[in-house]
């Protein structure tokens, strides 16, 4: 059974006990702005709790799997901002612990382009 998922900045389909997280920023490179970020989140949670889902991969839409932090949006901060979130990061938008929030400790990998799973 397959289950896709293409309204948020990140894809969620799964097939094959294998869950596919894709990052749909394709535009920017796949960049982590805050609401990226907190998609992922989501996605990983949704991944955590799916019964059908036994492992996830991580992979970006586009020609990059992601040329890492927004640095653009993060710049454009105001320092009243910088000062009340702790750094550039905005309220709920810190990756550094993104997969340390998982419940069942599932396995996560990253790979630069979607997987292809040959049906047995």
């Amino acid at each position: 059974m397959e289950e896709t998922s293409t309204t948020s900045l990140v894809k969620y389909s799964c097939r094959d006990q294998i869950a596919t997280l894709m990052l749909n920023r394709p535009e920017k490179l796949n960049a982590f702005n805050d609401d990226l970020v907190r998609h992922l989140a989501a996605a990983l949670r949704r991944f955590d709790l799916d019964p059908e889902a036994q492992i996830a991969v991580i992979c970006g839409n586009g020609r990059a799997f992601s040329s890492g932090a927004d640095v653009h949006q993060r710049q454009l901060r105001r320092r009243e901002e910088f000062e009340q979130h702790g750094g550039p990061q905005g309220w709920g938008a810190h990756s550094g612990d993104l997969l340390t929030r998982s419940v069942n400790w599932k396995p996560v990998i990253a790979a630069p382009l979607p997987l292809r799973v040959r049906s047995r």
